[in-house]
């Protein structure tokens, strides 16, 4: 089994959850909104990144590498099925949208946050249960 490093990690979550955020922004319904459907790619991006993900850094660098795929997955499928020209010209609409410019990273960040505040206080409670343990051989010896 291949070990990835945190980097690779992040930044391979953040392609593929942009992608896939592209690929749901251009086949969803035009009467869903688009604040609700960047809310909901935020709710997702906390949660994989509370998985996967252990520090605030590579949170955020997974937040503002999907912010960065995910008008790049629009712009390619609209490349792919209409041609370049109407593509480039959805580019501004999809890229710029403000919201999920913000909303991604920060999300991102926060989760990575979280991670890393659960991430030390496991650490800390096995240190303490790894010490317990140890007095207990020595009681007994």
């Amino acid at each position: 089994m291949t070990s990835y490093s945190i980097r690779e990690k992040a930044i391979g979550i953040g392609i593929v959850l942009g992608i896939l955020f592209g690929l749901v922004q251009v086949s969803s319904s035009p009467s869903l909104s688009e604040g609700l459907l960047a809310g909901a790619y935020a709710v997702i991006l906390v949660l994989v990144i509370l998985v996967f993900l252990p520090s605030t850094k590579w949170g955020l660098v997974a937040g503002l590498v999907a912010a960065v795929c995910e008008p790049a997955a629009e712009f390619a499928y609209y490349s792919f099925l209409y041609g370049t020209g109407i593509a480039v010209g959805l580019v501004p609409y999809s890229a710029l949208f403000l919201p999920r410019l913000v909303i991604l990273p920060l999300s991102g960040l926060l989760a990575g946050a979280i991670a890393s505040e659960f991430k030390g206080k496991s650490e800390i409670a096995q240190k303490k249960g790894d010490g317990k343990k140890a007095e207990r051989r020595h009681r007994r010896d």
